[in-house]
């Protein structure tokens, strides 16, 4: 049989851990381990067990924060299947076990972190899909509304808007998952030039792509095979480039707002 007295300690221990400064991600991870244990035992966890009391409730509500820490944890160790596999669990005490056990205060932060991943990952139909499943009251929490209006800036081609947030994000733990998602933005937005261009200029490429500096630009283009010459990007296309450096100064632009990924997926899904 669980000790609750004791599992509350280590809940108190875990949260203090992940939540605090230069934590010791492989101490955290042994003690998840062993709360996920320890949380089994408890007579609440067996067939039939009966919910009448607030007493039988709190292993539950100790599981629930003992995932959402492990959830957390997994941003840390930038475990994108640990985060996935945590918030599965998670779940099922957000919304089956909602007439049971009282609000989670970090519920609306773990809903926003699961919609901003699948954003990074491009998972736009699944985006849809579990907004759908998000009570009406919850979308205008600042955490959730979140992902919903980046969602909305990538659908609209919104570029510099996007861009614009990744200074802007409502929680520390959001920082990982933005990183992710300017990189897949940069990604499809590279693919879109490789199509449309024989050629970019170094600054017209760079200000595009959202690059720091020109050796970043160089770095990322030797990636993904451009060829570089004289401050110049050759695609090694078959299509008429731009030879103008105002006209594709111009087209970038427009490019986004045409072929950004995330508004083609979501004309299909619709």
């Amino acid at each position: 049989m669980g000790d609750i007295a004791g599992i509350q300690s280590m809940v108190a221990d875990l949260t203090k851990m992940v939540d605090g400064p230069n934590p010791d991600l492989s101490k955290c991870k042994d003690l998840v381990n062993k709360l996920k244990i320890e949380l089994v035992k408890c007579p609440e966890f067996q067939p039939g067990a009966f919910l009448d009391n607030s007493e039988s409730k709190k292993p539950l509500i100790l599981a629930r924060q003992t995932y959402e820490k492990a959830a957390g944890l997994s941003i840390l160790c930038e475990d994108i299947d640990g985060f996935y596999r945590n918030v599965a669990v998670l779940k099922d005490f957000y919304f089956d076990y909602s007439s049971i056990l009282p609000p989670s205060e970090s519920e609306t932060l773990v809903i926003a972190l699961q919609l901003l991943l699948l954003l990074a990952e491009n998972q736009v139909a699944k985006f849809h899909t579990e907004l759908e499943l998000i009570p009406e009251e919850l979308r205008d929490n600042v955490f959730v509304r979140f992902p919903i209006e980046l969602e909305q800036f990538l659908t609209e081609g919104s570029y510099s808007e996007l861009l614009a947030s990744k200074d802007h994000i409502p929680e520390k733990s959001f920082a990982y998952f933005m990183r992710l998602l300017m990189v897949t933005v940069r990604d499809e937005v590279a693919k879109s030039c490789e199509s449309a261009f024989d050629e970019l200029t170094y600054p017209a490429a760079q200000k595009m792509l959202n690059l720091d500096s020109v050796t970043e630009l160089e770095q990322y283009s030797m990636n993904r095979g451009w060829i570089l010459d004289n401050s110049t990007i050759r695609f090694v296309k078959d299509v008429e480039g731009l030879k103008d450096d105002r006209k594709i100064e111009n087209a970038v632009f427009e490019m986004i707002d045409r072929s950004l990924h995330y508004a083609v997926e979501l004309e299909r899904i619709v």
